[in-house]
């Protein structure tokens, strides 16, 4: 039986095929495209039902990829990335879960590769080196995997303007914080 969110990506299709060229130009997938993918549920595939999200198994995610991936590499990369989250959500507190994943539009990006470092400072966390990944338009939470200073990684928000790493232009991808 197909997943009800490949229907929603056949919907999609003229869509994001509409908006490649700019994507691929802006480094990062246009508001309509991205207001698209979070209405369908697309980031919340992987999120359990609990929170909001469809508890899609990873073939059914794999499957979603595929399809959106065919339109356009750069929003499959971005659908893979920002949905792909969600299958931690188990492994939180309920309350930590709730607070990152129960918002119904959010999208949470990141990396899992850390080069760096944070330091505890006063307000939060300095960040220093690198934390390569993905920073989708309209992602709300960030997560950096930077270490911090007792081996617990710390969260960050990573901006700036590296080049078009991989290959996927509208990936959005950085390389600098």
């Amino acid at each position: 039986m197909e997943h009800s969110a490949l229907s929603d990506i056949r919907k999609l299709a003229p869509l994001i095929a509409k908006h490649a060229d700019e994507a691929e130009r802006e480094r990062r997938l246009s508001r309509p495209v991205v207001d698209g993918l979070v209405e369908a549920g697309i980031f919340k595939l992987l999120t359990p039902r609990a929170l909001g999200g469809a508890g899609a198994s990873p073939m059914e995610f794999c499957e979603v990829i595929e399809a959106v991936s065919a339109i356009d590499g750069s929003t499959g990369w971005c659908v893979m990335i920002g949905g792909g989250f969600g299958q931690f959500a188990g492994l939180l507190s309920a309350a930590a879960a709730q607070e990152i994943f129960g918002p119904p539009s959010t999208v949470v990006s990141g990396t899992f590769r850390p080069v760096g470092m944070a330091q505890l400072a006063p307000g939060g966390y300095l960040v220093n080196g690198q934390a390569f990944g993905e920073r989708l338009l309209a992602c709300d939470v960030a997560r950096s995997g930077l270490p911090r200073g007792g081996g617990r990684p710390a969260a960050a928000v990573c901006s700036g303007t590296a080049g078009a790493a991989a290959g996927i232009p509208a990936g959005g991808l950085r390389d600098n914080c």
